[in-house]
Order: C-alpha cells, then sequence, then structure tokens
C-alpha cells in the first residue's frame, strides 16, 4: 500500500465515483480500489478506467459469477477466464467472489442466493474455491453474503464458514452490512458469529448501508453506513490485525461529500484500532481440477416470479427497442432467453447470446431492431472516456447514429426518411454503465 495512505481504506468503484477517485480527495483518502470484474471487462476489453485507476492504486477484483454452491461447477462458462483475464491486465493483489449460488433449476436467477449449511457442500465449495485461485493465479477471498432466505443445513453459520475455511486456502471477506442484514431479517447473533469465526482470516471487510422494502432489509448499498455497521466495525478491528477496509455504494443518489464522510470515518476507526492477534486455521494446497457436484434438477416454484421479472427487466434494458415492439412476445418466451444466457459470465456474452432468440421473436420487418439494440449495448458497457462516442450504422437501408456524451446518455437519432414512424417518435434512450 502507499505510504502516504491514511489508512487501508478502499472504495468499489462505480462509474459515478469517477471524478472522486481521479480527485485530490482520492488519493488523500484510498489506499486501494475494488474493481468489479464482470462490469469493467464490457465486451472482451478492460475499460480506460479501470486501466487508469491500476497505475494510482493498488488494485482488488470483486466478481459475481462463480456460483461456487452451484449443481454443476463452473456454473458459466467463461467466469473463470474472465477473471483471469483482468487478473492478467490489472495485477490484483487477490480477487474475491461470494459464498453462494445463482442457479435455481438449472436457471440463472443473476441473484446470489445462499447456499445449504452442511459439511459436504462446505467441502465441495473449499475445493471449488481453491482450483479458482490456482486458475487466476492470485489470492482468492470468499464473501459471506446477506441472505435473502434461511436456506436450512446441519450448521449454524459461523460453522459453514470455518467448515468452507478449513477446506481451502483462501481467506475471508467479512461484509459487515450482510452480518448486519441477516441479524435483522432472521435473528443472527452478529457478535456470536464474529467471535466465532477466524478473524486472522479476513483479508477484507465490506462496509454499505441497506433499506427496508416490505419488511425486509435488503442489502442494496444504496445509503450510508448505519452506526450498527460502524460499531461492528470498531469491535472487529479491536480484535484484529488491520484488514483491507471497502466502502460500498450504489446508485445516483451518492454525492462525493457522502462517500468523503463515510471514507473518513473507516479511516478514524482504522487508526484507532487496537489489533491482537488469533489462532489461524491451516490452510491446505490448491488442487489442479475443478471439483464437480452432480447435477439437481429439483424444481423450486419460489423463484420463478423473481426470475421472470430479473429477466424481462435485463431484456428491457439491453434490447429497448425490440422490446418496444414485441414485448409480449418476450414476455412470454423468458425462459428461452434466460436460458440463452445463463452459461455467460460476462454481459456481453449474455447480450449476444440472447440476441439471437430476441431476432426470432420480431416481426421479419422489425428484425433490424435487434441490431440497433446489440450497439446500444455496446455503447452502455464501453470503455469508461471522458470523451462522447459517435457509432453510425446502417441496418436495411436505415442509417441511425448513436452517441453516448460524457455524462453517458445514450441518443438515437435516424438520418434517412426511410426509418419507421415509430422510432422517430421513440424517446431519448437512457442507459448508466454499472
Amino acid at each position: 500500500m502507499r505510504e502516504d495512505a491514511p489508512a487501508n481504506i478502499g472504495l468499489s468503484y462505480r462509474p459515478n465515483f469517477r471524478e472522486l477517485c481521479f480527485s485530490a480527495d482520492g488519493r488523500r483518502l484510498l489506499s486501494h480500489i475494488e474493481l468489479p470484474v464482470e462490469h469493467i471487462m464490457g465486451h472482451g476489453t478492460t475499460s480506460t478506467s479501470a486501466l487508469r485507476l491500476s497505475t494510482l492504486f493498488p488494485v482488488v477484483l470483486h466478481g459475481v459469477s462463480q456460483s461456487f454452491g452451484s449443481d454443476w461447477f463452473p456454473a458459466r462458462d467463461d467466469s473463470t477466464s474472465i477473471t483471469a483475464r483482468a487478473v492478467r491486465q490489472l495485477r490484483p493483489l487477490w480477487a474475491g467472489d461470494h459464498l453462494s449460488t445463482s442457479f435455481v433449476n438449472g436457471n440463472d436467477t443473476r441473484q446470489l442466493l445462499p447456499v445449504k449449511r452442511t459439511r459436504e457442500l462446505a467441502a465441495i465449495i473449499g475445493r471449488r474455491a481453491d482450483a479458482f485461485r490456482s486458475a487466476i493465479g492470485v489470492p482468492v477471498v470468499l464473501e459471506y453474503i446477506a441472505n435473502s432466505f434461511d436456506p436450512g443445513g446441519d450448521l449454524t453459520e459461523h460453522e459453514f464458514l470455518n467448515a468452507v475455511l478449513r477446506n481451502c486456502g483462501c481467506d475471508l471477506l467479512l461484509d459487515l452490512h450482510n452480518v448486519y442484514a441477516n441479524s435483522l431479517n432472521f435473528g443472527c447473533d452478529p457478535a456470536l458469529l464474529l467471535r466465532e469465526i477466524p478473524l486472522d482470516r479476513v483479508k477484507q471487510i465490506h462496509i454499505a448501508g441497506g433499506s427496508f422494502a416490505n419488511g425486509f432489509y435488503c442489502d442494496s448499498h444504496s445509503t450510508a453506513v448505519p452506526d450498527a455497521v460502524w460499531f461492528l466495525l470498531e469491535d472487529v478491528l479491536a480484535q484484529m490485525d488491520s484488514p483491507a477496509v471497502t466502502l460500498e455504494r450504489d446508485g445516483p443518489s451518492a454525492g462525493p461529500d457522502d462517500i468523503i464522510d463515510d471514507l473518513e470515518t473507516a479511516a478514524r476507526l482504522v487508526r484507532q484500532a487496537r489489533r491482537p492477534s488469533r489462532p489461524t486455521i491451516p490452510r491446505v494446497p490448491p488442487p489442479r481440477a475443478h471439483a464437480d457436484l452432480p447435477n439437481s434438477k429439483r424444481p423450486d416454484p419460489n423463484f420463478v416470479r423473481a426470475r421472470r421479472s430479473r429477466t424481462c427487466s435485463t431484456i428491457r434494458k439491453h434490447f429497448p427497442l425490440s422490446w418496444a415492439v414485441a414485448e409480449q412476445q418476450l414476455t412470454q418466451n423468458w425462459e428461452s432467453l434466460e436460458r440463452a444466457g445463463a452459461r455467460q459470465a460476462s454481459i456481453a456474452d449474455k447480450a449476444y447470446a440472447a440476441a439471437s432468440v430476441v431476432t426470432q421473436l420480431l416481426p421479419p420487418d422489425q428484425q433490424w431492431r435487434t441490431a440497433v439494440d446489440m450497439r446500444l449495448s455496446q455503447l452502455a458497457f464501453a470503455a469508461d472516456t471522458n470523451q462522447p462516442i459517435v457509432v453510425p450504422i446502417r441496418v436495411d437501408g436505415s442509417e441511425f447514429v448513436l452517441r453516448r456524451s460524457e455524462d453517458l446518455t445514450i441518443t438515437v437519432e435516424h438520418r434517412s426518411a426511410s426509418v419507421p414512424n415509430d422510432v422517430k417518435s421513440q424517446p431519448t434512450i437512457r442507459e448508466e454503465v454499472k
């Protein structure tokens, strides 16, 4: 870490934090940057902002695609290769992913779902995590997630975490906001969890804020860090050597002053902490290959509605022109669209896989919309620059000009009389790179 950094404090990067990260305040407050793997890799290349940040700060990677607890592994065909490519280009200190699954009945929910707490699955996840560590060539941290439901099992939360760590040479990413969320939603005792897990295996800590929705406290990263999470951080720091403490904040409501306030509070707590040592759980060497678990096809109707909603929302976002003329057909065929991208890890590959299905569902005279939608998606997740991007495209005799401005707004302009009337009246399409 840089010697002039006040404490081991970092920020999980989002494009709306770009100005802060490159400012004097960013250099003053941040000792590392956490980069979201699947988003910075975009359409096969690392974003320019990620490359630029890696020259200013030590980098850690954070992914959501490994799905270590799925019925088969790797759950997505290219999940490991995407992380390995990011490792080669950015040279991170370590890479992280989640103790979770994203798959229900063979379909990708695109959510981080809890896994059943059993000794058998803890051993399998440990072997898979070590295989992932061996494949990408840097240390790996496993994140304790906020549970959306209680998956059950014969182990408690802390017993399951300890069992996973005993079966691998990876470290723990302790998300204290997830600990707080689980304590509110399921009555888990945060003090017991923090007392029983091996804090010497905690390499990184996440702090964040959330919100209530229909009586359930969500790990939304949408608010400032609550007092309860600060108390947990203070308690943890008093029991361990200094880990990397990383702030997560999502959504456009987070202004620079909000981020700076939370970073400064975290830095103050780190500087004040007293850190005795703790017992160590032995590590094991990484294996050569991925471990496998036989595929299970047990139906789980509890998530069908959520899967349909999430899939339709994703298609509407990435294929806005197609959605405008074929909403009913796309909604009716949501499972085909979900399956098309389920085994892909990157946003780009999911979009390409879904495009063939979308095209088939459009009337023949409207299939040009898919080509324009794909260019829109490419612009939305293109390399993060400070300059406008202009892309002309000709489809079926019609000419369009797609423009992404510096504030990441994307507009579609028609420059041909042959453009259908309903496209001429389309409102400005706005996308934000996330």
